[in-house]
């Protein structure tokens, strides 16, 4: 019985992979982003190029859905958000301290981010040229001010019982 296996290596990879394990991602401590190819470990986009923005950590992940990555400079304490089909940034977020962690929901649309000093901020993450995310913003408002409306009736009744 004799196996084939086909090993190489991926010096730039970090451990970073798409869902359906297709794509990964290089995120130098120096500076740059790039999404390649499993199969053949080339470079498919460049998401921000190699520029010089000194030696500090970054965190860089997919959404589940594999529309978006989600990269986090600890240096410059700014997250972005890029679209993967055409490596376009649509967010570019400075926060108030250092980020401890950061993951996106299963749908990939709110990116939830915990912070050192114990803070947590959820972000929304709408993509304007597609109209399933709009209507998900929409949807998410009218959620919200019915929910305001809600607890606003609730405390009006309790005022009025006591």
């Amino acid at each position: 019985m004799y196996s084939k296996q086909v090993h190489f290596t991926l010096p730039k990879w970090g451990g970073q992979i798409s869902s359906d394990g297709q794509y990964g991602l290089y995120a130098p401590t120096r500076g740059g982003l790039e999404i390649f190819d499993f199969r053949n470990g080339k470079v498919v986009r460049t998401l921000i190029g190699k520029v010089a923005e000194g030696v500090f950590d970054v965190m860089a992940f997919f959404t589940p859905t594999n529309e978006h990555v989600i990269y986090y400079h600890k240096g410059k304490r700014t997250i972005r958000v890029f679209r993967t089909e055409d490596g376009r940034q649509l967010a570019d977020i400075k926060c108030p301290t250092k980020v401890r962690q950061a993951t996106a929901t299963n749908d990939g649309r709110v990116l939830v981010v915990g912070y050192e000093d114990g803070a947590i901020q959820a972000f929304l993450i709408v993509d304007h040229t597609d109209e399933s995310h709009i209507d998900y913003l929409r949807s998410w408002r009218k959620f919200q001010h019915q929910s305001i409306e809600g607890s606003e009736r609730q405390e009006n009744t309790e005022k009025q019982a006591e």
